[in-house]
């Protein structure tokens, strides 16, 4: 089977959750997606920050503001 060209379609990934582990004493002000531009459903414990992404179509950039 011959290869048809560039990719046509885009289909999005869905229920991805980020886990990251910050450094001691690092505290997280806000969590903003910059792609999509939303805030997205976050969890944090401890050291530790879950967060919840909405689907992802080509890409998305998580930032962390850090106090």
């Amino acid at each position: 089977m011959m290869m048809k060209g560039p990719i046509r379609e885009i289909i999005p990934l869905h229920g991805q959750k980020l886990r990251l582990t910050m450094q001691p004493g690092a505290l997280s002000k806000k969590i903003s997606l910059l792609v999509s531009n939303a805030d997205p459903e976050h969890r944090i414990s401890g050291r530790e920050i879950v967060v919840d992404l909405p689907p992802i179509g080509l890409h998305e950039v998580v930032a962390i503001d850090l106090t």
